[in-house]
């Protein structure tokens, strides 16, 4: 994933990235209760609308083929992978 901006640019850009804060002991949002499978399902399908919102197609390739890049933290600019 190429990186748009200078480190600085793009903190300023994650400052205003909307975050919940949810405790244990608040109440269970209903789109966050169901079943394992259900959930499961509900990843297959946000998966499917980030490739097509990005204008591409699902990958076809197989497991051992999946394309990975190995970034050590060492060599991070500023700590984003």
């Amino acid at each position: 994933m190429k990186r748009v901006g200078s480190p600085s640019e793009r903190a300023r850009r994650r400052a205003a990235w909307l975050i919940v804060v949810r405790r244990m002991s608040d109440p269970v949002e209903p789109e966050l209760i169901g079943t394992a499978e259900s959930r499961l399902r509900a990843v297959g399908e946000l998966t499917e609308q980030c490739w097509t919102l990005a204008r591409k197609s699902l990958p076809t390739y197989a497991r051992h083929e999946i394309p990975v890049r190995l970034a050590r933290l060492s060599s991070q600019d500023d700590g984003e992978t």
